[in-house]
């Protein structure tokens, strides 16, 4: 994912939540894991509903990985990392992970929602819409926690686990 970039991908809540761990699948060539992961929790307030205002940030090295689904060409992997609580309300956000990797073929694997992707190529300063070459309009990202009451609800749910589902390869130019 590069030393600056971040992919990141737009959810949204219907009701209050509070955030406490993260996931991601990659494409990774050569086997060389991520031993880290940068991590931005945005509200999707920027132009045009990017990402936009930081609410939560950190950096995690207790980084686990296990293998994933067999992607469009390869097999894939699932990283997962904690963090402390997040609290959000009802609202629109976005997720955002920046691979501490020294491999430079560690893809985010697209999701299955019709949009939501977005990149950052200065260390999240400005945001495009859209991940890759060529762009997936989702990537694959889980975002885990508990919800107020404790009984989420099937559209909150199925948005916050965007990443489940159908995982491609990202073609390198």
């Amino acid at each position: 994912m590069g030393s600056t970039y971040y992919g990141a991908q737009k959810f949204t809540l219907t009701q209050a939540a509070t955030a406490t761990s993260a996931g991601f699948n990659s494409w990774v060539e050569n086997s060389v894991f991520a031993s880290g992961v940068n991590w931005l929790i945005l509200a999707a307030n920027g132009t045009g509903g990017l990402p936009g205002s930081t609410l939560f940030s950190g950096t995690n090295t207790a980084v686990t990985h296990v293998a994933g689904p067999v992607g469009a060409s390869a097999p894939t992997t699932d990283y997962s990392f904690g963090f402390t609580p997040a609290s959000l309300a009802a609202g629109s956000y976005y997720l955002a992970v920046q691979a501490i990797t020294t491999n430079f073929y560690d893809y985010l694997s697209k999701g299955v929602a019709d949009s939501g992707a977005a990149n950052s190529a200065d260390g999240g300063a400005s945001w495009a819409a859209g991940y890759g070459d060529p762009a997936f309009s989702s990537v694959a990202m889980s975002l885990t926690g508990t919800f107020d009451n404790n009984v989420p609800e099937p559209s909150s749910l199925a948005l916050l686990l965007v990443g489940l589902g159908a995982i491609y390869r990202r073609k390198t130019a």
